[in-house]
Protein backbone atom coordinates (compact mmCIF):
# COMPACT_ATOMS: atom_id res chain seq x y z
CA UNK A 1 0.00 0.00 0.00
CA UNK A 2 1.37 3.51 -1.13
CA UNK A 3 1.97 5.61 2.08
CA UNK A 4 -0.09 8.64 1.98
CA UNK A 5 1.55 12.48 1.80
CA UNK A 6 0.04 14.27 4.46
CA UNK A 7 -0.29 17.97 2.99
CA UNK A 8 -1.73 20.99 5.56
CA UNK A 9 -5.13 19.57 6.53
CA UNK A 10 -5.51 16.99 3.95
CA UNK A 11 -3.90 13.99 2.21
CA UNK A 12 -2.95 13.79 -1.47
CA UNK A 13 -2.73 10.14 -2.32
CA UNK A 14 -1.21 9.13 -5.66
CA UNK A 15 -0.49 4.93 -6.26
CA UNK A 16 0.08 2.69 -9.44
CA UNK A 17 -2.61 -0.35 -9.26
CA UNK A 18 -1.80 -3.41 -11.41
CA UNK A 19 -4.71 -5.79 -12.29
CA UNK A 20 -3.14 -9.09 -13.24
CA UNK A 21 -4.72 -11.96 -15.16
CA UNK A 22 -7.43 -9.67 -16.28
CA UNK A 23 -8.54 -11.42 -19.67
CA UNK A 24 -8.87 -14.44 -17.29
CA UNK A 25 -11.62 -11.77 -15.04
CA UNK A 26 -13.07 -10.86 -18.10
CA UNK A 27 -13.96 -14.47 -18.61
CA UNK A 28 -14.78 -15.34 -14.69
CA UNK A 29 -17.14 -12.47 -13.64
CA UNK A 30 -19.86 -11.86 -14.80
CA UNK A 31 -21.71 -8.00 -15.40
CA UNK A 32 -22.08 -6.48 -11.41
CA UNK A 33 -18.90 -9.12 -10.07
CA UNK A 34 -15.27 -7.13 -8.95
CA UNK A 35 -11.88 -7.50 -8.14
CA UNK A 36 -10.75 -5.40 -5.57
CA UNK A 37 -7.36 -3.97 -4.87
CA UNK A 38 -6.34 -1.80 -1.72
CA UNK A 39 -5.77 1.71 -1.99
CA UNK A 40 -4.58 3.09 1.68
CA UNK A 41 -6.00 3.02 4.78
CA UNK A 42 -5.70 6.94 7.23
CA UNK A 43 -7.53 5.38 10.79
CA UNK A 44 -10.13 4.26 10.99
CA UNK A 45 -10.57 5.07 6.99
CA UNK A 46 -10.11 2.29 4.74
CA UNK A 47 -10.21 2.59 0.99
CA UNK A 48 -10.08 -0.03 -2.07
CA UNK A 49 -10.20 0.04 -5.47
CA UNK A 50 -13.03 -2.04 -7.05
CA UNK A 51 -12.64 -2.86 -10.31
CA UNK A 52 -15.85 -4.82 -12.98
CA UNK A 53 -14.32 -6.02 -16.11
CA UNK A 54 -17.64 -6.98 -17.67
CA UNK A 55 -19.62 -3.33 -15.99
CA UNK A 56 -20.93 -2.94 -12.77
CA UNK A 57 -24.65 -2.94 -14.36
CA UNK A 58 -26.27 -4.72 -17.22
CA UNK A 59 -26.44 -1.04 -19.05
CA UNK A 60 -22.77 -0.87 -19.09
CA UNK A 61 -21.85 -4.18 -20.52
CA UNK A 62 -19.25 -4.11 -22.96
CA UNK A 63 -17.81 -1.32 -20.44
CA UNK A 64 -15.09 -1.52 -17.74
CA UNK A 65 -16.61 0.12 -14.65
CA UNK A 66 -14.38 1.70 -11.94
CA UNK A 67 -15.46 2.58 -7.95
CA UNK A 68 -13.52 4.10 -5.24
CA UNK A 69 -14.73 1.89 -2.12
CA UNK A 70 -14.89 2.22 1.74
CA UNK A 71 -13.98 -0.72 3.66
CA UNK A 72 -14.58 0.86 6.84
CA UNK A 73 -17.10 1.08 9.17
CA UNK A 74 -16.96 4.27 10.24
CA UNK A 75 -20.09 7.18 10.32
CA UNK A 76 -19.48 9.93 8.20
CA UNK A 77 -19.33 10.67 4.14
CA UNK A 78 -15.77 11.25 2.83
CA UNK A 79 -16.21 14.01 0.06
CA UNK A 80 -12.77 13.21 -2.17
CA UNK A 81 -11.53 14.30 -6.14
CA UNK A 82 -10.05 11.24 -8.46
CA UNK A 83 -8.41 10.73 -11.01
CA UNK A 84 -7.78 8.01 -12.00
CA UNK A 85 -5.92 7.08 -15.50
CA UNK A 86 -4.65 4.15 -17.42
CA UNK A 87 -1.04 2.99 -17.96
CA UNK A 88 0.84 1.67 -21.27
CA UNK A 89 2.73 -1.48 -19.92
CA UNK A 90 4.84 -1.59 -22.65
CA UNK A 91 8.25 -0.67 -20.99
CA UNK A 92 9.82 0.43 -17.99
CA UNK A 93 8.81 2.64 -16.04
CA UNK A 94 5.45 2.16 -17.57
CA UNK A 95 3.90 5.76 -19.33
CA UNK A 96 0.55 7.36 -18.94
CA UNK A 97 -1.63 6.34 -21.63
CA UNK A 98 -4.77 8.31 -22.85
CA UNK A 99 -7.79 6.96 -21.18
CA UNK A 100 -8.19 9.18 -17.89
CA UNK A 101 -11.38 10.00 -15.93
CA UNK A 102 -11.68 12.75 -13.22
CA UNK A 103 -14.10 14.54 -10.67
CA UNK A 104 -12.61 17.55 -11.79
CA UNK A 105 -13.07 17.66 -15.17
CA UNK A 106 -16.91 15.74 -14.38
CA UNK A 107 -17.42 18.76 -12.19
CA UNK A 108 -18.66 16.97 -9.06
CA UNK A 109 -16.53 14.99 -6.29
CA UNK A 110 -16.90 11.52 -5.16
CA UNK A 111 -18.70 11.20 -1.92
CA UNK A 112 -17.86 7.95 -0.34
CA UNK A 113 -20.46 7.11 2.43
CA UNK A 114 -20.89 4.06 5.10
CA UNK A 115 -20.83 0.85 2.72
CA UNK A 116 -21.27 3.47 -0.29
CA UNK A 117 -18.44 3.30 -3.33
CA UNK A 118 -18.57 5.93 -5.80
CA UNK A 119 -16.77 6.32 -9.39
CA UNK A 120 -17.41 5.65 -13.27
CA UNK A 121 -19.83 2.72 -14.41
CA UNK A 122 -18.55 3.42 -17.70
CA UNK A 123 -14.53 4.47 -17.26
CA UNK A 124 -13.29 2.44 -21.05
CA UNK A 125 -14.97 0.43 -23.70
CA UNK A 126 -13.02 -2.53 -23.03
CA UNK A 127 -12.10 -3.14 -26.87
CA UNK A 128 -10.70 -0.03 -26.51
CA UNK A 129 -8.07 -0.91 -24.16
CA UNK A 130 -7.49 -3.81 -26.07
CA UNK A 131 -6.94 -2.29 -28.89
CA UNK A 132 -5.02 0.56 -27.81
CA UNK A 133 -2.75 -1.96 -26.02
CA UNK A 134 -3.69 -1.29 -22.39
CA UNK A 135 -4.00 -5.00 -21.66
CA UNK A 136 -0.61 -6.42 -22.93
CA UNK A 137 1.02 -9.05 -20.59
CA UNK A 138 -2.93 -9.47 -19.67
CA UNK A 139 -2.56 -6.91 -17.17
CA UNK A 140 -4.38 -3.57 -16.74
CA UNK A 141 -2.55 -0.76 -14.99
CA UNK A 142 -4.25 2.41 -13.12
CA UNK A 143 -2.87 5.23 -11.75
CA UNK A 144 -5.07 6.09 -9.05
CA UNK A 145 -4.72 10.05 -7.07
CA UNK A 146 -7.15 10.40 -4.46
CA UNK A 147 -7.71 13.46 -2.71
CA UNK A 148 -10.02 12.86 0.56
CA UNK A 149 -11.51 15.41 2.86
CA UNK A 150 -12.33 14.08 6.17
CA UNK A 151 -15.51 15.28 7.91
CA UNK A 152 -14.04 17.28 10.93
CA UNK A 153 -10.81 18.57 9.54
CA UNK A 154 -12.34 21.13 7.32
CA UNK A 155 -11.44 21.82 3.10
CA UNK A 156 -8.37 19.61 2.05
CA UNK A 157 -5.37 22.43 1.48
CA UNK A 158 -2.88 21.22 -1.51
CA UNK A 159 0.25 22.45 -2.56
CA UNK A 160 0.37 23.01 -6.42
CA UNK A 161 0.02 20.28 -8.70
CA UNK A 162 4.33 19.88 -9.76
CA UNK A 163 4.59 19.31 -13.38
CA UNK A 164 7.03 16.26 -13.85
CA UNK A 165 10.61 17.23 -15.46
CA UNK A 166 9.72 14.86 -18.38
CA UNK A 167 6.24 16.60 -19.18
CA UNK A 168 7.74 20.16 -18.37
CA UNK A 169 10.46 19.49 -21.16
CA UNK A 170 7.98 18.23 -23.56
CA UNK A 171 5.05 21.44 -22.61
CA UNK A 172 8.30 23.87 -23.64
CA UNK A 173 10.02 21.76 -26.51
CA UNK A 174 6.48 22.12 -28.08
CA UNK A 175 6.09 26.20 -27.67
CA UNK A 176 9.43 25.71 -30.14
CA UNK A 177 6.95 24.93 -32.62
CA UNK A 178 4.98 28.24 -32.42
CA UNK A 179 8.32 30.23 -32.71
CA UNK A 180 9.31 30.99 -35.91
CA UNK A 181 12.04 33.91 -35.33
CA UNK A 182 13.65 31.30 -33.26
CA UNK A 183 14.11 28.09 -36.09
CA UNK A 184 16.94 28.05 -37.87
CA UNK A 185 15.55 25.65 -41.12
CA UNK A 186 11.97 25.45 -43.12
CA UNK A 187 10.20 22.23 -44.33
CA UNK A 188 8.08 22.71 -47.46
CA UNK A 189 5.53 20.13 -47.25
CA UNK A 190 2.07 20.63 -49.94
CA UNK A 191 2.25 24.11 -50.27
CA UNK A 192 2.91 25.15 -46.80
CA UNK A 193 5.70 25.88 -45.29
CA UNK A 194 6.59 24.56 -41.81
CA UNK A 195 9.64 26.40 -39.72
CA UNK A 196 11.59 23.70 -37.42
CA UNK A 197 15.38 23.60 -35.71
CA UNK A 198 17.92 21.50 -36.89
CA UNK A 199 19.30 20.88 -33.79
CA UNK A 200 16.05 18.87 -32.53
CA UNK A 201 14.98 17.18 -35.70
CA UNK A 202 18.54 15.29 -36.09
CA UNK A 203 18.27 14.60 -32.42
CA UNK A 204 14.64 13.01 -32.26
CA UNK A 205 14.95 11.78 -36.08
CA UNK A 206 17.96 9.38 -37.55
CA UNK A 207 16.16 9.74 -41.04
CA UNK A 208 16.38 13.11 -40.24
CA UNK A 209 19.92 13.05 -39.47
CA UNK A 210 21.08 11.01 -42.47
CA UNK A 211 19.28 13.36 -44.26
CA UNK A 212 20.20 16.87 -43.36
CA UNK A 213 24.24 15.93 -42.40
CA UNK A 214 25.10 13.78 -45.19
CA UNK A 215 25.80 15.50 -48.83
CA UNK A 216 23.93 18.41 -47.96
CA UNK A 217 25.57 21.65 -47.43
CA UNK A 218 24.71 24.71 -44.65
CA UNK A 219 22.30 26.53 -47.46
CA UNK A 220 20.66 23.44 -48.87
CA UNK A 221 19.63 22.98 -45.36
CA UNK A 222 18.32 25.81 -45.00
CA UNK A 223 14.94 25.16 -47.01
CA UNK A 224 13.76 21.54 -48.24
CA UNK A 225 11.17 19.92 -49.63
CA UNK A 226 9.21 16.95 -48.68
CA UNK A 227 7.21 15.62 -51.39
CA UNK A 228 4.35 12.71 -51.21
CA UNK A 229 3.33 13.82 -47.95
CA UNK A 230 0.25 16.54 -46.49
CA UNK A 231 0.89 19.09 -44.34
CA UNK A 232 -1.57 17.65 -41.56
CA UNK A 233 0.26 14.49 -41.25
CA UNK A 234 3.81 16.14 -41.11
CA UNK A 235 2.17 18.92 -38.59
CA UNK A 236 1.46 15.75 -36.33
CA UNK A 237 4.84 14.29 -36.57
CA UNK A 238 6.74 17.22 -36.12
CA UNK A 239 4.62 17.97 -32.41
CA UNK A 240 5.49 14.06 -31.87
CA UNK A 241 9.58 14.94 -32.31
CA UNK A 242 9.07 18.02 -30.19
CA UNK A 243 6.77 16.89 -27.32
CA UNK A 244 6.43 12.98 -27.72
CA UNK A 245 2.98 13.32 -28.07
CA UNK A 246 0.54 14.74 -31.06
CA UNK A 247 -2.17 15.89 -28.65
CA UNK A 248 -2.91 19.59 -29.48
CA UNK A 249 -1.81 18.80 -33.18
CA UNK A 250 -4.48 19.23 -36.20
CA UNK A 251 -7.50 16.80 -36.86
CA UNK A 252 -6.72 14.37 -40.06
CA UNK A 253 -10.50 14.35 -40.01
CA UNK A 254 -12.13 17.35 -40.32
CA UNK A 255 -16.01 16.43 -41.18
CA UNK A 256 -17.82 14.12 -38.34
CA UNK A 257 -20.19 12.87 -40.84
CA UNK A 258 -20.29 8.92 -40.93
CA UNK A 259 -21.57 5.94 -38.54
CA UNK A 260 -19.24 6.17 -35.11
CA UNK A 261 -19.46 3.05 -33.11
CA UNK A 262 -18.87 3.11 -29.09
CA UNK A 263 -19.98 -0.14 -27.41
CA UNK A 264 -21.42 -4.06 -28.14
CA UNK A 265 -22.70 -3.24 -31.82
CA UNK A 266 -24.06 -0.18 -30.63
CA UNK A 267 -23.68 3.52 -32.50
CA UNK A 268 -25.06 6.59 -34.31
CA UNK A 269 -25.10 8.34 -37.22
CA UNK A 270 -23.86 12.06 -38.34
CA UNK A 271 -25.53 13.01 -41.76
CA UNK A 272 -24.64 16.01 -43.31
CA UNK A 273 -27.67 18.11 -45.33
CA UNK A 274 -26.73 18.30 -48.88
CA UNK A 275 -28.60 21.59 -48.66
CA UNK A 276 -27.83 23.46 -45.70
CA UNK A 277 -24.31 21.94 -45.00
CA UNK A 278 -25.98 21.19 -40.72
CA UNK A 279 -24.77 17.82 -39.13
CA UNK A 280 -27.43 15.84 -37.99
CA UNK A 281 -27.11 12.85 -35.12
CA UNK A 282 -29.28 10.33 -35.27
CA UNK A 283 -29.40 6.79 -32.96
CA UNK A 284 -32.14 4.51 -32.65
CA UNK A 285 -32.30 1.73 -30.31
CA UNK A 286 -34.65 -0.93 -28.82
CA UNK A 287 -35.27 1.16 -25.45
CA UNK A 288 -36.01 4.80 -27.19
CA UNK A 289 -36.76 4.37 -30.43
CA UNK A 290 -35.30 7.17 -33.24
CA UNK A 291 -33.63 10.60 -30.98
CA UNK A 292 -32.25 12.75 -33.50
CA UNK A 293 -31.22 16.56 -33.30
CA UNK A 294 -28.98 19.06 -34.92
CA UNK A 295 -25.29 19.52 -34.21
CA UNK A 296 -24.20 23.06 -33.47
CA UNK A 297 -21.19 23.62 -33.49
CA UNK A 298 -18.92 24.85 -29.95
CA UNK A 299 -15.67 25.27 -30.83
CA UNK A 300 -12.88 24.38 -33.81
CA UNK A 301 -14.37 20.49 -33.19
CA UNK A 302 -16.68 20.16 -31.07
CA UNK A 303 -20.56 20.35 -31.29
CA UNK A 304 -23.84 20.08 -29.41
CA UNK A 305 -27.28 18.95 -29.69
CA UNK A 306 -30.71 19.23 -28.24
CA UNK A 307 -32.36 16.03 -29.22
CA UNK A 308 -36.25 14.97 -29.81
CA UNK A 309 -36.29 13.12 -26.37
CA UNK A 310 -35.26 16.43 -24.42
CA UNK A 311 -31.21 15.53 -23.99
CA UNK A 312 -28.67 16.91 -24.73
CA UNK A 313 -25.47 15.61 -26.42
CA UNK A 314 -21.99 17.17 -26.81
CA UNK A 315 -18.99 15.72 -28.58
CA UNK A 316 -15.92 16.77 -29.21
CA UNK A 317 -13.53 15.30 -32.23
CA UNK A 318 -10.06 14.01 -31.18
CA UNK A 319 -7.50 11.74 -32.70
CA UNK A 320 -9.75 10.53 -34.84
CA UNK A 321 -12.15 9.65 -31.83
CA UNK A 322 -15.69 11.59 -31.10
CA UNK A 323 -15.59 11.85 -26.79
CA UNK A 324 -19.56 12.48 -26.26
CA UNK A 325 -21.42 13.29 -23.25
CA UNK A 326 -25.25 12.66 -23.16
CA UNK A 327 -26.99 13.68 -20.32
CA UNK A 328 -31.24 13.31 -20.00
CA UNK A 329 -33.14 15.62 -17.24
CA UNK A 330 -30.92 14.79 -13.54
CA UNK A 331 -29.79 11.53 -14.78
CA UNK A 332 -25.85 10.70 -14.58
CA UNK A 333 -23.84 11.69 -17.56
CA UNK A 334 -23.10 9.33 -20.03
CA UNK A 335 -19.76 9.53 -21.35
CA UNK A 336 -18.73 7.40 -24.25
CA UNK A 337 -15.72 7.41 -26.71
CA UNK A 338 -16.78 6.35 -30.57
CA UNK A 339 -14.71 5.44 -33.42
CA UNK A 340 -15.33 5.24 -36.88
CA UNK A 341 -13.97 2.83 -39.63
CA UNK A 342 -13.20 5.18 -42.16
CA UNK A 343 -11.30 7.94 -39.76
CA UNK A 344 -9.38 5.21 -38.44
CA UNK A 345 -8.15 3.52 -42.04
CA UNK A 346 -7.40 7.81 -42.57
CA UNK A 347 -5.26 8.15 -39.61
CA UNK A 348 -3.79 4.52 -40.26
CA UNK A 349 -3.03 5.40 -43.95
CA UNK A 350 -1.51 8.94 -42.77
CA UNK A 351 0.73 7.28 -40.45
CA UNK A 352 1.46 4.57 -43.34
CA UNK A 353 2.52 7.43 -45.84
CA UNK A 354 4.82 8.97 -43.09
CA UNK A 355 6.53 5.37 -42.28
Amino acid sequence: RPKPRVQSAGIDIAADLRFDRFEEQVAALPVGQHVTLPLFVFHPYEFAVGLYPNGAKEECRGWVSIYIMRQDQSEGVVSAECTIEALLPDRNPIHAGHVSRSTTKDGYPLELGLGVYDGWKRFAQLEDLRRQGFLLDDTLCLRVRLVPTFPGLGQVVLAPHKIAPVEALARQLGTLLASPTASDMTLAVGGEEFSVHWSVLTCRSPVFQRMFEVGMSEAERQRVEIPDLDPVTMSRFLRFLYTGSIAGGPELIRNPAGRWHYVDGCYYEIFEDANTGALLWSETTEAKGRIHGELRPTGAMSWSARLSNGATISMTLQDGKLQGEYREGATEVVKTEAYNLDAEVCVTESWGRLL
